[in-house]
């Protein structure tokens, strides 16, 4: 078996690495995974050439909207605020990828 001290050194080592965690007069538990919030954003142009393969794109429209009421919450701008919109399609080695 093992000794209770290694058990308790083992218990504490998991606890400051926060893989468990201790819940007084509950228990120990295992810590859910946190979220890597580094995620770095690479763009298009950059992650098709990453891949060896030439981007382009192509403006399919471009215009001058006025904010909904949906976009103007979720941008936090006035409803009616002028808003420009466009839609392009992404393109690797000449071969469509994305709208």
């Amino acid at each position: 078996g093992l000794a209770r001290m290694t058990v308790r050194q083992a218990i504490d080592a998991l606890v400051g690495e926060e893989v468990i965690e201790r819940v007084v007069g509950l228990g120990t538990f295992v810590r859910k995974p946190k979220l890597d919030l580094q995620v770095k954003l690479t763009s298009y142009s950059e992650e098709m050439q990453r891949r060896g393969m030439v981007p382009a794109a192509k403006v399919l429209s471009f215009e001058q909207i006025g904010a909904s009421a949906f976009l103007a919450r979720e941008l936090q701008v006035e409803e009616g605020t002028p808003l420009v919109r466009f839609r392009r399609l992404l393109l690797a080695d000449g071969e469509p990828m994305s709208v």
